[in-house]
């Protein structure tokens, strides 16, 4: 097993040394290309085609966790060139900083289907209509606080646009853990970017946003 598919945000942190503790991730998104995953919710038939939409004008919203910074950057990027509001998940407890101790809480954590507890719910994600929501991938997945974030607040109504940053696996089975977890909610095709690329993954934001239609193509 490589253990390097874990922990995305460690990868760019750890450019000196290479990852050596990673689970792999399931690749139900290895026929995309590297960094958008085509996949939406209404080519799996859970809702309607929105192809047709005109997102540029509904309000957006930003949430994200992160924790070496890495998911942090797409975030941020991301809110400046939507105008939007941008929200971070922050744990109640912090996660440990050494790489093998937080690789070992993360897998127990969701070996146990653990939710740690969160600082704050978003009081702005009632009004937010498309809600971009970025994670690093852990162990196939979005990490447990955002999936502490989700059980936790109403995405019905909403559309959901993911981005993830990771060290290999792209989304893992993220797409199919979103719609579990928010069913009532629509998908777009999400970003992921790698983590070593994440300092230069500025163009790659925007002609993903660009391709959505949530911005101009020069924005």
């Amino acid at each position: 097993m490589k253990r390097r598919h874990f922990l995305s945000s460690f990868a760019a942190a750890a450019v000196t040394c290479p990852l050596i503790g990673c689970a792999p991730c399931s690749h139900q998104d290895d026929d995309q290309p590297a960094g958008t995953n085509q996949t939406d919710k209404s080519a799996a038939g859970g809702t309607p085609d929105k192809s047709q939409v005109d997102y540029s004008q509904k309000k957006k919203l930003v949430i994200y966790f992160s924790l070496t910074g890495n998911t942090r950057h797409v975030a941020e990027h991301t809110a400046k060139l939507l105008g939007s509001e941008i929200f971070e998940i922050v744990p109640t407890v912090p996660y440990p900083t050494e790489y093998d101790v937080v690789v070992k809480q993360a897998k127990e954590e969701q070996d146990r289907d653990f939710r740690p507890e969160i600082v704050s719910l978003c009081d702005r994600l009632p009004d937010a209509e498309v809600v971009f929501l970025g994670s690093p991938c852990w162990w196939g997945t979005v990490a447990m606080p955002v999936m502490t974030f989700l059980e936790r607040s109403d995405f019905a109504g909403k559309v959901i646009v993911p981005f993830m940053t990771h060290g290999g696996s792209k989304f893992g089975r993220t797409l199919a853990d979103l719609d579990r977890f928010c069913p009532k909610a629509d998908r777009l095709k999400g970003l992921t970017v790698w983590a070593d690329d994440v300092p230069q993954s500025d163009p790659q934001v925007q002609q993903w946003l660009a391709s959505l239609g949530m911005i101009t193509a020069d924005a």
